[in-house]
């Protein structure tokens, strides 16, 4: 029977493929250049996790895991932080963030739940209120997925802007100007086509579809079909 620690065996790993004699590209590595990787990797899991295949989620979660520990190594190689202050952290995080369960607090709803962690993240973060939350998204998030998050904020924060009567016509009027430029042969306004997606991303949003996915099975569905066309 194998007793020995697989978390400190992968961390052992990442040792070896950073230290003297070990993996000259594993070395070379930085924060920014294992950027792209992580995203892939990301994109990895979530494609494992839509096959239900269990093993192949296993072994995307494995190679997610080893990069997040590479980044770890790296950084407590420049004297930053390791992986047991990102453990600590996010474990203090998640304490502070589910008082209804660790202070035994009154029961929430699933709703209630995802309201008083927005609040507590802005107590814990120091914003000022909602605006703070939609500025301070991750840049590098995709687009669609963004659109999603900022797109239920306003809608729940600015309901007479956001209602679907307003979004349906704002779209009509979008629309016949970008056919008007398409048929007039003028140019097409980039604005207005980004306005086009965000307004379909709020709709999407309010029927819970994830535009995202939405997206990606469309992609599919014109993969599949290609071969068809003449």
């Amino acid at each position: 029977m194998d007793n020995t620690d697989p978390f400190t065996d992968l961390l052992g790993v990442i040792d070896t493929l950073l230290g003297e004699g070990g993996c000259s590209w594993d070395k070379k590595q930085t924060h920014e250049s294992l950027k792209p990787s992580i995203l892939e990797e990301s994109y990895e899991v979530i494609d494992a996790i839509g096959s239900n295949n269990k093993d192949y989620l296993c072994e995307e979660l494995g190679d997610l895991l080893f990069l997040i520990l590479l980044n770890c190594k790296i950084s407590e190689k420049s004297g930053f932080f390791n992986h047991n202050d990102c453990l600590r952290n996010v474990k203090d995080k998640m304490v502070y963030r589910h008082p209804h369960v660790f202070l035994k607090s009154a029961a929430l709803s699933d709703g209630e739940v995802l309201e008083n962690w927005d609040l507590l993240k802005r107590k814990e973060k120091g914003y000022a209120g909602e605006a703070d939350l939609i500025k301070n998204l991750p840049k590098a998030l995709p687009a669609l997925y963004k659109a999603s998050k900022v797109s239920k904020r306003l809608v729940k924060n600015c309901p007479n802007d956001f209602n679907m009567g307003m979004l349906f016509e704002e779209f009509k009027n979008r629309w016949d100007s970008l056919k008007t430029s398409v048929f007039s042969g003028n140019s097409i306004d980039a604005e207005n086509i980004g306005i086009l997606f965000f307004i379909l991303v709020t709709i999407s949003a309010e029927y819970d579809i994830n535009a995202e996915f939405a997206l990606t099975n469309a992609i599919e569905t014109y993969i599949n079909k290609f071969g068809s066309y003449k």
